[in-house]
């Protein structure tokens, strides 16, 4: 079976693309928008879209065909928007830990492994 060109696309620049966002530090300042390490900010709420990453990508200095290849790689990897890049592609959020260990307290369970970000 063939796979689709995009695919192939995709595939032979997610390795760099992902190089190139950490790099320049994206996934932590998408962090410190929608999960502040300062409580005094607020956070930004993800609208289920890229708005959020792709103003954080063009002050980078980012173009928009650049941000389309990135998206695209970003979509691959599961993250159709600001809160799934946290979530499903970075190693590491304040945004995912935060949401997982107020889960488990829901649950009525602790998360100790997880440090705290105050």
């Amino acid at each position: 079976m063939k796979s689709d060109p995009d695919e192939d696309l995709l595939l032979s620049i997610a390795e760099e693309v992902m190089k190139c966002l950490s790099r320049y530090r994206f996934f932590e300042k998408l962090d410190d928008a929608l999960s502040p390490i300062d409580s005094s900010q607020v956070p930004r709420k993800c609208s289920s879209s890229y708005e959020i990453s792709e103003q954080i990508l063009l002050a980078l200095g980012f173009t928009p065909t650049d941000t389309a290849d990135i998206f695209g790689v970003l979509k691959y990897k599961s993250a159709g928007c600001a809160c799934e890049i946290l979530f499903n592609v970075a190693e590491s959020s304040r945004f995912r830990e935060t949401y997982w260990r107020n889960r488990a307290r829901q649950l009525g369970h602790e998360f100790s492994s997880f440090p705290k970000h105050d």
